[in-house]
């Protein structure tokens, strides 16, 4: 295995885990976006009434395949 993997699951910064600090970083951005931008707004009207959403004008359909495919990607 590469040293860069090894020294990212196994490095501490001021004594916080690596793991711990890509997480928080990851967490912070997906919060940023879900709070103050449209496609975050959307995502979570999708997720909270379906039926509103579509009579909002979201594009449902769409946000809903986005909202299941980028988890894997």
């Amino acid at each position: 295995m590469p040293e860069g993997f090894l020294a990212i699951g196994n490095s501490t910064v001021l004594g916080i885990p690596m793991p711990m600090l890509i997480f928080l970083a990851a967490a912070g951005v997906l919060a940023y976006i879900m709070q103050f931008t449209r496609a975050g707004f959307s995502l979570h009207m999708i997720g909270s009434n379906l039926k509103a959403t579509e009579y909002s004008a979201i594009p449902s359909a769409r946000l809903s395949a986005m909202r299941a495919f980028l988890p894997s990607a």
